[in-house]
């Protein structure tokens, strides 16, 4: 499925947690999967990204009715302008000295 990625800080009570969207290139406002809230990036690479939340459904419309509670994980993948060598190559290199 193809989209636009959007990560942001939701203020939930007194803290804020990450909110993972995943919306229309043409729309923005249009969801095509339900947000996971709250979210976590668990992996970046050169390919992609991990991210693990949770989808959550209210049962009904009424705002103290239950909600079910679905885990989830994004393997969200990034297309864009290629890297050029020499910068492919520091990116790796810095990989290996984080290690």
């Amino acid at each position: 499925m193809r989209g636009q990625l959007q990560l942001g800080l939701w203020r939930v009570r007194y803290t804020r947690q990450l909110a993972a969207r995943l919306a229309s290139e043409d729309d923005p406002a249009a969801l095509l999967l339900p947000e996971l809230l709250p979210a976590s990036v668990e992996r970046i690479t050169c390919k992609g990204i991990v991210i693990a939340g949770t989808e959550v459904v209210a049962r009904r419309a009424a705002a103290k009715s239950g909600a079910d509670r679905y885990p989830q994980t994004w393997w969200c993948l990034v297309h864009g302008e290629p890297l050029h060598a020499d910068a492919e190559g520091r990116l790796h290199g810095a990989g290996r000295m984080a290690r």
